[in-house]
């Protein structure tokens, strides 16, 4: 991406039209993002600090099994599934089985949700409303879209605002470590039951109003929220507008710094290094793909909207399965040095020879808290076969993709 970028600079391709443009949107999302910052932090064990307010995830696993000052004993997982899709997730499992307390806050009980000690329904985003304003400028064209609730929730689910809201409240302690905004909370709680009026209650309604009321002018026009419930399939603000780029900009001298020092010693690093060979036994590089029917796997929990079927397969090479032995339909082992999983294969000359790919997002289980009926699991979770421990020293991510791993026939 970094590249990508470089190129459009010094080509004079940014903020023209057919290059590279910076859509403003009607929120400055840039502007608001610069005013909460993360407190710093520094790992207690890799030494390593923070990138984009957070720590690589690979890093869980020992935060919360080696004892020490700032250990970690207690967690809560927001609408995540961090067993599938970080590495090594077998020893994240293990890991999160130890702690005094974990909460899970989804739809259903996740793989990751397997050892939590309290399970908070969550409201799913057809039960909700929402005004995704402070992504307005990730959209190509300027573009609103207030999306109304579809359908009721179930009783007892919560939206997860209220929930950490509540928490905040019962625990006394400040949300956001905003002094007053507790009080502020429930003096508008007292105020809507005193007068029966819940949309006196502070809700996010109340932000999303305040959000259209302050909003830039798009393309010369102010918009109002009577526009906006006006267009409920969503709304194209107007033409794409170029001119904004250098106005988006944040360094102190308002200039693209198309060469960071850090970028520039990582890459002369990699340039370096003698070109990556498969360990012994490991002779296949492993990659991933992306399907428009799972979006970032998100859809994968439902897979009868998937017209390839419930689950994945390793795609291999002919002329890597014909050494193997393997046909079309084969159940195959694929393992590395950290896991195994065992899969269908699928034979295409999409890969090239050395190389297998198996998609991401697969092989959570999704277990009944209530019944106890056997969990259900569609597909096999590719990530058990990477290794947790080398991470981008830039980014602070696992390489998902060109870890080795080895094929043979399953028995």
């Amino acid at each position: 991406e970094w590249l990508g970028h470089v190129l459009n600079v010094i080509t004079g391709r940014m903020d023209r039209p057919g290059g590279r443009r910076f859509e403003p949107g009607y929120v400055d999302a840039i502007r608001m993002s610069g005013m909460v910052k993360a407190s710093p932090h520094r790992n207690r064990l890799s030494g390593r600090t923070m990138v984009a307010g957070g720590h690589a995830l690979s890093e869980l696993p020992d935060e919360i099994t080696t004892p020490g000052a700032g250990q970690i004993r207690a967690m809560v997982i927001n609408c995540g599934n961090p067993v599938v899709s970080g590495p090594d997730g077998a020893k994240l499992d293990e890991a999160l089985a130890q702690l005094d307390l974990l909460v899970a806050i989804d739809f259903v009980q996740r793989e990751s949700h397997r050892h939590a000690h309290w399970l908070l329904p969550a409201v799913h985003w057809l039960e909700r409303d929402d005004l995704l304003a402070f992504t307005s400028n990730m959209h190509d064209e300027p573009y609103l879209h207030y999306g109304a609730k579809a359908v009721e929730p179930p009783p007892g689910a919560r939206q997860e605002w209220r929930i950490f809201v509540d928490l905040a409240i019962a625990m006394g302690k400040p949300l956001f470590r905003a002094k007053g905004l507790n009080g502020f909370i429930k003096a508008s709680r007292r105020a809507a039951r005193v007068a029966g009026k819940p949309g006196l209650e502070f809700s996010p309604h109340w932000v999303d109003r305040l959000v259209v009321a302050t909003a830039r002018k798009v393309n010369g026009r102010k918009i109002t929220w009577r526009d906006v419930i006006g267009h409920p399939h969503g709304w194209v603000l107007g033409p794409r507008e170029f001119g904004h780029f250098r106005d988006a900009l944040r360094t102190p001298d308002k200039l693209v710094h198309v060469a960071p020092p850090e970028f520039v010693a990582r890459a002369r690093e990699l340039l370096g290094e003698q070109s990556p060979r498969p360990p012994a036994g490991y002779p296949f590089q492993l990659a991933n793909r992306r399907h428009r029917h799972s979006m970032n796997s998100w859809l994968n929990d439902l897979p009868g909207l998937h017209p390839s079927g419930k689950g994945s397969t390793v795609v291999i090479h002919p002329d890597d399965a014909s050494r193997l032995g393997v046909e079309d339909g084969n159940r195959v082992r694929v393992h590395s040095p950290v896991g195994a999983i065992e899969l269908t294969a699928s034979v295409s000359d999409q890969p090239r020879p050395g190389v297998v790919i198996i998609d991401h997002g697969w092989g959570s289980r999704v277990f009944d808290p209530r019944g106890g009926t056997a969990p259900e699991s569609f597909g096999v979770n590719r990530n058990l076969l990477v290794d947790g421990g080398p991470v981008d020293p830039l980014s602070q991510t696992s390489a998902l993709n060109s870890s080795y791993v080895a094929v043979e026939l399953a028995v």
